[in-house]
């Protein structure tokens, strides 16, 4: 059984490591995120070259993204019972073995479809153990007062390499090969063990305790956010906003590419990489506000904003500013969010609970994709089509004819997340999560404060369930 769940995360232990440790983790992953998101571009680009089909190129977005998403669960209760480090490593280490099998595949011309769905499925269910992990591992070397700049920066990573891979992946692929984008992929695997391996963390109370079962360990989690309100408000609130963004991504390619060119789409993604890189470095300078949701909802609402804006009239200018103020609001949004979920989970269970919470935010993007290609296709797209129902009614606010459905639809989105916003900001039991009264972890639901920790209070209910 566990044990000092309940003990504060928002002070140092006088034996934890300085911030040079937080950033040779920080680098590890960042590395090895750049050379991943590379591979991904390249391969996908790859088939489609080939097969010209663009289920083909969905098969394999879908098993980059599905096992990651399937496996973060069960990868949560591993980042607890394992210490974080090496949990890391393990999944650094599997997942450059597949790419390493794939590159010589590639080269020993045993390169097929079914194989590479195969080992990036492979890899991704090893990529699963990256976010509980290193998000737990940010909270036991961060003191509390500068987890917002920490959080900025990891932000500030994942937009570097947003902005860099696809162009590095588009470069190696047509200048050198495919081999040599995975063989990039491997040396960012071996880089990110070697920053691993050298640097030495203390291991935190609680940590590496022994699992009692996968299911009552993933009870635990449900039991947890299911006391806690105000938490359980956060994730309902981004997996609705998750898949309000999931359909703006989906749509925005055949926006831009109805009113401009494959240039102009590639300007566009690049002011989005911009605004993030943006975003990342304000959060970095500023560490973020002192009441997060009303700043999480504030934030999500101006880029609910900048979606109206992208479709107000057709013009590339306009949705490249957009993309630019939307992307600009992730970091900053993301990094409010991980803030509070850092301090109000004890370290010794944030890998089972944020894992938890990522399955269920993310499950947002995947759904979002299902639906609503069928829904624009479909539904919205003959209603703006000259002489389409909604085309005298509509068509002077969104314009009429093909792609205008599409517009129609990032505008409802846009509208949607702005309630959504509005939503949060008055929900009661969120904005509590502001007070005073809460800033300490909290203990175990009806468990007074000083008799038990939380997570003790929860196992007990399980064994005698």
């Amino acid at each position: 059984m566990r044990s000092g769940v309940g003990t504060g995360t928002g002070e140092m232990r006088t034996d934890a490591p300085r911030a040079s440790a937080f950033f040779a983790v920080w680098l590890a992953q960042t590395c090895s995120l750049l050379g991943t998101s590379a591979t991904g571009f390249a391969l996908g680009v790859y088939f489609f070259q080939r097969t010209g089909s663009t289920t083909v190129y969905g098969l394999i977005g879908l098993v980059t993204l599905a096992p990651q998403i399937a496996c973060t669960p069960l990868a949560g209760v591993l980042s607890d019972c394992w210490p974080r480090r090496r949990a890391l490593m393990a999944g650094h280490a599997g997942a450059g073995l597949c790419t390493a099998v794939l590159c010589g595949l590639y080269l020993a011309g045993g390169f097929s479809l079914p194989a590479v769905l195969a080992l990036v499925a492979a890899a991704s269910t090893t990529n699963a153990i990256h976010y509980p992990a290193f998000s737990a591992l940010t909270t036991q070397l961060v003191p509390e007062s500068q987890r917002g700049r920490a959080n900025g920066f990891v932000q500030l990573g994942v937009a570097a390499q947003a902005v860099v891979a696809p162009p590095l992946g588009a470069w190696l692929l047509s200048d050198m090969g495919l081999a040599a984008v995975l063989v990039f992929d491997v040396l960012t695997f071996a880089s990110a063990l070697v920053f691993l391996g050298v640097v030495r963390i203390a291991p935190a109370e609680g940590e590496a305790a022994p699992v009692r079962s996968v299911r009552r360990e993933l009870r635990f989690a449900v039991d947890f956010l299911r006391a806690r309100p105000g938490l359980w408000s956060l994730v309902v609130f981004f997996f609705a906003v998750n898949f309000l963004f999931g359909t703006a991504q989906l749509v925005l390619t055949p926006l831009v590419l109805g009113i401009g060119t494959v240039t102009d789409l590639g300007r566009v993604l690049a002011w989005g990489g911009a605004g993030m890189v943006a975003g990342g470095l304000a959060m970095l300078a500023w560490g973020g506000p002192v009441k997060k949701i009303p700043a999480i909802a504030g934030f999500t609402a101006v880029q609910g904003l900048m979606f109206g804006c992208a479709v107000a009239t057709p013009s590339i200018a306009l949705v490249s500013a957009a993309v630019f103020g939307a992307a600009a609001m992730l970091p900053m949004t993301l990094t409010c969010s991980q803030t509070l979920w850092q301090r109000y989970v004890p370290l010794a269970a944030q890998g089972r609970v944020f894992a938890l919470r990522a399955t269920v935010a993310q499950l947002g993007v995947p759904l979002a994709m299902l639906t609503m290609g069928p829904v624009v296709e479909s539904v919205l797209e003959p209603l703006l089509l000259p002489g389409g129902p909604l085309a005298a009614s509509l068509g002077p606010y969104v314009g009429v004819g093909p792609g205008r459905g599409t517009a129609l639809l990032i505008a409802l989105a846009g509208g949607c997340t702005v309630g959504l916003a509005v939503a949060l900001a008055c929900h009661r039991q969120a904005r509590a999560l502001d007070e005073p009264a809460f800033a300490e972890p909290p203990v175990g639901a009806g468990v007074a404060k000083g008799q038990a920790s939380a997570e003790n209070a929860f196992m007990a209910q399980g064994d005698a369930a």
